[in-house]
């Protein structure tokens, strides 16, 4: 948390202290006197605020292929309608499978009757067997030829169920209520299906724009302050008089991308923010900035960030305190959350005390001399 704190104390020192903050040096190079000016710590409650960037996308979004093989023979939408669940969006010439139903039912047929002369057979050997006509091996092959006739009529009609069932599938439906986001799909184009034992390209994408959410990553420095649930603002790029709210709802256990190429590069972990009210302005695709709070103290005692001083050497934080007489005195203080402009001292300082928002000039390296 300590080298954390340094990264924004540098960033907000960069106001009024930043010479004495990041090289302990005064501005006063000639050895005049400084007039010191003391600030008193206050109790605040803030918030520390991470930004990240994302891209709008709903939070329900499917892509259509076909189920079966066939010819796109209409398509009944474009890119903006609005369709309901069980609407038809293309059409897959069937001609092709009604011929195979039309042959299959003539196989059931041929199925059938092979099935019942099988069945006539068997019970004439049976009769003949009940008089020592035949022997026990030619009753058990008329009766496995029964089987077997019955076995292939019960497999035709499988193979009918399944023809009819993809007929239904030519007519390719919505899934769900949505709007059409794009189509791929061209009148003509043979595509492909699961029965032709590869998968189908997609042919259009629907999604129900009515839920929106954005698409993060976060380096790994900042993901372990993240939660679900923990609130976001959301402002757009596009519209940028707009500001939504937003939960978390997905933080990646792991981080995204390789990670044995540079084990030293940051990893960013993937998370997913809802977001709440948008309006009809925002779109999917739009790019996001959001703004999450990693960390909020309430009624904490706090001071400006330009006040505490951080020695990069010994790692120690520390701020000026004023005495009654001479010079103030160098105090390590514990520091807490911080934001723009406050930082929370936990350890170290009392309420009613003052600071100085500068070095003491005994407290100063001397400037070098010019060669």
């Amino acid at each position: 948390m300590k080298k954390f704190t340094l990264i924004i104390l540098i960033v907000a020192a960069l106001g009024g202290g930043a010479v004495w903050f990041l090289t302990g040096r005064s501005g006063d190079t000639t050895g005049g006197t400084t007039a010191l000016e003391y600030i008193a710590p206050a109790t605040r409650t803030i918030s520390q605020n991470i930004t990240v960037n994302g891209i709008i996308t709903p939070v329900l979004s499917t892509e259509i292929k076909p189920e079966v093989s066939g010819r796109i023979a209409a398509i009944h939408v474009e890119p903006g309608d609005m369709v309901k669940a069980g609407q038809t969006l293309i059409d897959l010439d069937p001609g092709s499978l009604r011929a195979q139903i039309d042959e299959a039912n003539l196989n059931i047929e041929s199925a059938a009757l092979r099935a019942e002369q099988a069945g006539l057979d068997y019970k004439r050997m049976q009769a003949l067997a009940e008089r020592e006509f035949v022997n026990d091996q030619e009753l058990e092959s008329a009766r496995i030829a029964h089987l077997l006739a019955q076995n292939e009529l019960s497999a035709r009609r499988a193979r009918l169920q399944i023809l009819q069932d993809n007929l239904k599938k030519t007519a390719i439906t919505a899934p769900y209520d949505g709007t059409v986001l794009n189509v791929t799909a061209r009148l003509g184009m043979v595509v492909s299906g699961p029965d032709s034992g590869r998968e189908g390209a997609a042919l259009m994408e629907i999604a129900d724009i009515r839920e929106l959410q954005v698409e993060a990553k976060v380096n790994e420095i900042d993901v372990a302050g993240l939660k679900l649930g923990g609130p976001v603002r959301i402002f757009f790029e596009s519209v940028r008089d707009l500001e939504a709210s937003g939960k978390i709802t997905f933080i990646s256990p792991s981080a995204s991308g390789t990670t044995g190429s540079n084990p030293q590069a940051t990893r960013d972990f993937p998370i997913e923010i809802s977001v709440v009210n948008a309006g009809p302005r925002v779109r999917p695709g739009m790019t996001a900035r959001v703004e999450i709070e990693v960390g909020r103290a309430e009624d904490a005692l706090t001071v400006e960030s330009s006040a505490v001083f951080h020695d990069l050497d010994t790692d120690e934080t520390y701020v000026f305190v004023r005495k009654d007489a001479g010079d103030p005195e160098k105090r390590t203080v514990v520091t807490g959350i911080y934001d723009d402009q406050y930082v929370v001292i936990r350890e170290g300082l009392q309420a009613g005390e003052e600071i100085s928002r500068q070095k003491p000039p005994t407290a100063r390296p001397a400037a070098r001399a010019s060669t």
